[in-house]
C-alpha cells in the first residue's frame, strides 16, 4: 500500500498548481503563480511548484530519480564525440573516459595495429646480392663539384616565433649545407639544402633499433628553374643525405643535423625519391669483407629522363671515417660527395624496342610495402603505368650493357589514364590492388591480376598526392583547388562505397600530405606554408558522420612573407638590377569605373629575397590538444589569399612524417625555399606507446649485441696463442 499512499500525496501537492486562477485575482498575484509554475523545458524539476510546507510530507522515490539522472546521461553521450568506447572498450580500461580520450583513442589502438602488421608483412633482410662496394662508390672532385651543387650560397633570412614562449629569435640566415641544433624546449631543427625541394623520404630502419635517423632530400640547382612536364630533361643532379642524429620520440635530440654525404647522377632533375620499405638496413657495426661496406638501405630515384635508377647506400661512417665532424660542431663541414655507380636501372619497353624519353617524365612511383618488396610501380606523364619485377631471372626482362648497369624491363604495363599520373600508392593488405590518379582528374583502382580495366573509378579534382591507409577501406587524397566547388577542397577520404569524409577543409593548393600508420593521422603542406595535422577518428569503421570533425585538426606551424623594415628605402648596387617599377594599368572596375591596378611581374628569388623574410609560427606541440589550436586554423582557414604575380616563397612541396617506431612523432617539411624543418609532434603520445616502444627495443638489443661485445669477441677470436 505504499505506493498508493505515495501516489496520492503527489496528487493532492500538484492540485493547488493545477487549478486555474481565478478572474478576480489581481495581476500581481497572477504573475508571481506564473513564474512558480514555469519549469525550464529539457531539465528534470527538482521541486514541486506547491508551498514548502506541502511539501513536508512528499519523498522522491530515490530509484526513480537515479532512473532519471541515467537517461540524462545517455541524452548528452549522444550529442559528445563519436562514441569510440563503446566498439573498443579495452583501450577504455587503460585510458580514460572524457572527451579527449575519445578522439585520441584510434590513434594509440592503431600503434598496435601497425606494429602487428609490421611484424608479420615486412622482411628483415632481402637483395643480399645488392651489397654497397667502396670500389663503386667515386669521390667527385673539386673541379667538378660545382656542375652539381646548388648555386644559392645563402638561404632567405627567416625567423622563428613559438606560442607560450617569451623568447624573440632575431633573423637567421644559413649558409648551403648549414644547419641549427635542436631548441632547447620545442626540439625543433633547421638545415638548408640550397634550393627548392621537390623530394624528400626518410630512410626506414628495423622496430626497435636506436639508431641515426635519415633524410634523404633532392632539390633544384637554380632557385627560378621551371620546367614543362610535356618534356624530358637532362643534366646534374644531386641526392643529399642528412644524418639528423638519434631522434627519440619523446626526448630533445642530442646531436646537430650534417650532410653525411651525397650522390650525384647525371639524368636530369629528380621528382621523387623512394627507399625499400623494409630489409635494406643492417648495423653499422657489422663487419664486412673488403671492399663490401654495411648496407644502409635501398634508395630508388625517379628522374626527368623516363627512367628509375636503384642505388645501395652503405652507412657513413663506413663509406668515409672521416667525415665525421669534430667536437667543435662546425657546421660547414659536411660529408663527400659521390658518383656512385646503380645496381638497378628500370626502363620502359621491350628487349627489341626500349621507349627511351618517349612516354615522358616519370612523375609517381610506389614500392610493394609488403613483403618480398619485389614489385615498383612507376607512372609517366603519357598514362602509361608500368611494373617492375626485382627479382625476375627471365633472359628477356634483364639487359646488360657493357658500359652500364644491369636495365631491368616490365613485366606489365597498361595505359590508366589520359593524361600525366600523378600518384601510385599499392594497397598495404593486398599485393595486387594498386590506386592511381592522374591528372584527367580520376582516381582509379586496379586490380593487378587483371589490369584491363578499373576496379572503381571516381572523378573529382586535380590530385597531388594519395596514401592508402592499413587500416581502412579507402584512400585518402590531397588535391588542387581547381576544377571543384568552393569550400570542398583540401584532404578527402573516399571508401570502397565511394562515400567521402572530410578530413581536412582548405582554401588552396595541396602540395603533399603524408600518412602515418603509428598515429593515424594525416598531415598537409600547402602553397601558403601552413603545415597541419588532423587526428583521424576509426577509419576501420563507419565514420562517414563524425561529429565534431573540427576539433580533430591542429596546425603545427604557419608560414607569412613579411616585408623587410627596410623595404621602402632606396637600394643601390646590383640588387635594384630587373626591379624597375612599373607604370599602374588603368582597367574597368564595377560600374564603369576605371581603377588604376598596379602592373605586377612575376617575382625572381633574388627580388622576393630582398624584400621579404620568413616568419615561422610554431604551435606548441607540448599541450596539443588541450588548448584550442583549431581556433587559429579557423580564423584564417577561408580567408587567405595567393597572389599569382608573387613567387610563392613560403610554399612547401613536401612533408614526411617519419616511418620509424622509435621516431614516428617527428615530420620534416620543406619547399621553394629550400630550408627543411624538423618539428616533434610531442602531443601524440602516451604512457602505453612508451611501454611499447622500450619493451620492442629490448628484444632488439636482446637479437643484435652491442658493438663493444662485438669488438671483444672479434679481438678474442685474433688474439695469439
Amino acid at each position: 500500500m505504499r505506493w498508493l499512499k505515495t501516489s496520492v500525496t503527489r496528487l493532492k501537492v500538484l492540485k493547488p498548481a493545477m487549478t486555474p486562477l481565478p478572474k478576480h485575482q489581481n495581476k500581481r498575484q497572477r504573475t508571481e503563480v506564473l513564474k512558480r509554475k514555469k519549469v525550464r523545458r529539457g531539465w528534470k524539476r527538482k521541486h514541486s511548484d506547491s508551498d514548502a510546507a506541502e511539501d513536508a510530507d512528499f519523498v522522491p522515490d530515490v530509484e526513480e530519480e537515479e532512473v532519471e539522472n541515467a537517461e540524462e546521461d545517455d541524452e548528452e553521450s549522444t550529442d559528445s564525440d563519436f562514441n569510440y568506447k563503446s566498439c573498443h572498450s579495452a583501450s577504455n580500461t587503460k585510458l580514460g573516459k572524457n572527451s579527449a580520450t575519445i578522439i585520441m583513442n584510434p590513434i594509440w589502438d592503431a600503434f598496435d595495429t601497425y606494429k602487428s602488421f609490421r611484424e608479420e608483412n615486412l622482411s628483415s633482410w632481402i637483395f643480399p646480392e645488392w651489397m654497397p662496394s667502396s670500389s663503386a662508390w667515386h669521390q667527385v672532385s673539386q673541379s667538378e663539384l660545382e656542375t652539381y651543387l646548388p648555386q644559392e650560397l645563402l638561404s632567405a633570412a627567416f625567423k622563428v616565433s613559438r606560442e607560450s614562449y617569451a623568447e624573440e629569435t632575431p633573423l637567421r640566415r644559413l649558409k648551403r649545407f648549414e644547419a641549427l641544433p635542436s631548441h632547447q624546449d620545442r626540439w625543433d631543427m633547421h638545415l638548408n639544402a640550397g634550393g627548392p625541394v621537390w623530394a624528400m623520404e626518410w630512410c626506414p630502419t628495423p622496430d626497435g633499433a636506436v639508431a641515426s635517423q635519415y633524410l634523404a632530400v633532392a632539390c633544384y640547382r637554380n632557385m627560378d628553374d621551371q620546367h614543362y612536364l610535356h618534356k624530358t630533361y637532362s643534366g646534374p643532379a644531386l641526392v643529399q643525405l642528412w644524418d639528423l642524429g638519434l631522434l627519440e620520440y619523446d626526448s630533445r635530440p642530442v646531436s646537430q643535423p650534417r650532410l653525411a654525404y651525397g650522390m650525384v647522377l647525371d639524368k636530369g632533375f629528380i621528382w621523387h625519391l623512394k627507399w625499400c620499405p623494409a630489409g635494406g638496413w643492417e648495423m653499422p657495426s657489422k663487419r664486412k669483407q673488403a671492399p663490401l661496406l654495411p648496407r644502409l638501405g635501398l634508395l630508388a630515384v625517379a628522374t626527368s629522363t623516363a627512367v628509375v635508377t636503384i642505388y645501395s647506400l652503405p652507412h657513413p661512417d663506413a663509406l668515409n671515417p672521416s667525415w665525421n665532424l669534430s667536437d667543435s660542431g662546425d657546421s660547414s663541414q659536411c660529408g663527400a660527395i659521390y658518383k656512385p655507380d646503380p645496381v638497378l636501372t628500370l626502363k620502359l619497353g621491350s628487349l627489341k624496342s626500349l621507349r627511351l624519353e618517349q612516354s615522358g617524365q616519370v612523375l609517381s612511383m610506389d614500392w610493394l610495402p609488403v613483403q618480398p618488396h619485389d614489385v615498383i610501380a612507376v607512372g609517366f606523364y603519357d598514362g602509361i603505368v608500368g611494373l617492375w619485377d626485382l627479382n625476375t631471372k627471365s633472359p628477356l626482362l634483364r639487359v646488360q650493357a657493357s658500359h652500364d648497369s644491369l636495365t631491368l624491363l616490365p613485366f606489365k604495363c597498361f595505359l590508366a589514364h589520359d593524361h600525366a599520373v600523378r600518384a601510385l600508392v599499392f594497397c598495404p593488405a593486398n599485393r595486387h590492388l594498386l590506386a592511381s590518379a592522374g591528372e584527367d582528374r580520376f582516381l582509379k583502382t586496379w586490380d593487378l591480376t587483371r589490369p584491363y580495366g578499373p576496379v572503381t573509378v571516381q572523378k573529382r579534382s586535380v590530385p597531388s598526392e594519395v596514401y592508402w591507409p592499413l587500416n581502412a577501406t579507402g584512400l585518402f587524397w590531397a588535391e588542387d583547388n581547381a576544377f571543384v566547388s568552393t569550400f570542398s577542397q583540401g584532404v578527402h577520404y573516399y571508401d570502397h562505397k565511394m562515400c567521402s569524409y572530410f578530413a581536412i577543409p582548405r582554401m588552396i593548393t595541396m602540395w603533399s600530405i603524408s600518412y602515418s600508420d603509428w598515429l593515424n593521422s594525416v598531415v598537409t603542406s600547402d602553397v601558403l606554408g601552413e603545415v597541419i595535422c588532423a587526428a583521424l577518428p576509426p577509419i576501420s569503421i563507419a565514420i562517414h558522420y563524425p561529429k565534431r570533425p573540427v576539433e580533430r585538426r591542429f596546425p603545427i606551424y604557419f608560414t607569412t612573407a613579411e616585408p623587410h623594415e627596410d623595404t621602402g628605402k632606396k637600394q643601390d648596387g646590383p640588387a635594384d638590377a630587373g626591379c624597375e617599377e612599373e607604370e599602374d594599368e588603368e582597367v574597368e572596375g564595377e560600374k564603369g569605373r576605371k581603377v588604376n591596378v598596379p602592373h605586377l611581374q612575376p617575382e625572381t628569388y633574388k627580388e622576393a629575397e630582398r624584400k621579404y623574410y620568413l616568419h615561422y609560427t610554431d604551435n606548441n606541440m607540448i599541450f596539443g590538444r588541450k588548448g584550442c589550436l583549431w581556433k587559429k586554423m579557423q580564423k584564417n582557414e577561408f580567408k587567405s589569399r595567393v597572389n599569382v604575380d608573387r613567387l610563392p616563397l613560403s610554399a612547401l612541396h613536401k612533408v614526411r612524417l617519419n616511418p620509424n617506431m622509435s621516431s614516428h612523432t617527428w615530420l620534416a617539411s620543406a619547399g621553394q625555399a629550400g630550408l627543411v624543418r624538423l618539428n616533434c609532434v610531442r602531443s601524440l603520445n602516451n604512457s602505453y606507446v612508451h611501454i611499447a616502444i622500450s619493451k620492442c627495443q629490448a628484444e632488439f638489443d636482446a637479437l643484435h649485441p652491442s658493438t663493444s661485445v662485438e669488438e671483444e669477441q672479434n679481438r678474442a677470436e685474433d688474439a695469439p696463442l
